[in-house]
């Protein structure tokens, strides 16, 4: 495995992140005030827009699955985010950023933690 993030303190990544940790971030605007939940939906919504372009065929980093990838990330058991609107009347901004720990897009790692999707039989239902 790959030394994520060489020559930082032991145990600290960047600004004193733990290291093995990540980060996806999100920006949108609008012309008007959103809930969090559909800000949240947005974000993830647009992660997931990357999935088409993943060769699972021939798994590694990609820069434009980089978002996907670190979302489904197998490894990645925990997970913290946060939201911080801000603007003036007629034009909000969103940031969101999401950290997850173990992190994700490894180099040597990508086979046994992103999956292709899995596609379900319908539900047959017998009497």
């Amino acid at each position: 495995m790959r030394e994520i993030h060489p020559g930082r303190e032991p145990g600290r990544g960047d600004r004193g992140f733990r290291l093995r940790t990540s980060e996806v971030l999100y920006w949108g605007s609008s012309s008007r005030r959103r809930s969090g939940a559909a800000d949240a939906r947005e974000a993830v919504d647009q992660w997931y827009t990357e999935a088409p372009e993943y060769d699972f065929d021939n798994p590694g980093f990609n820069p434009r699955t980089g978002h996907f990838t670190q979302l489904v990330w197998r490894r990645s058991a925990l997970m913290g985010a946060a939201r911080a609107v801000g603007g003036a009347p007629g034009k909000y901004e969103t940031y969101i950023a999401v950290e997850f720990e173990h992190c994700g897009n490894v180099e040597g790692e990508f086979m046994h933690n992103v999956f292709p999707p899995v596609r379900r039989a319908p539900r047959i239902f017998l009497r």
